[in-house]
């Protein structure tokens, strides 16, 4: 729920191909039906899609499942004293959301 209503003030909202939410279609990750409905949207092979998320739920390896590559974001967890393993279904871990997104801008800009 707090990811729903904090959307709007995000600054990757307006940025992303798809944003899918798990009570919009009835189904939670790792089902791959979540997956494969952001994939629909935005007419995208999974191999050419990154999945961003906290981890929980095993949610990097249902995206993984699906051949798609994955960004492990970590502040949530470390904020409420949670560990989260970064496994082989993660190819990139940020700090928080923001800190991939300067990622995405600096790269789209001709960064490092």
């Amino acid at each position: 729920a707090d990811e729903v209503e904090c959307w709007r003030g995000s600054r990757l909202c307006g940025r992303l191909d798809a944003v899918v939410f798990s009570y919009q279609i009835g189904v939670r990750k790792p089902d791959a039906r979540i997956y494969q409905r952001a994939l629909e949207i935005i007419d995208v092979d999974a191999r050419d899609a990154i999945f961003v998320g906290d981890g929980g739920r095993e949610e990097h390896r249902g995206a993984r499942a699906l051949g798609m590559r994955t960004v492990l974001v970590t502040r949530l967890a470390a904020r409420w004293g949670l560990s989260r393993q970064v496994s082989s279904d993660v190819d990139w871990t940020f700090e928080d959301v923001s800190a991939f997104a300067d990622a995405l801008i600096t790269t789209a800009a001709g960064g490092a």
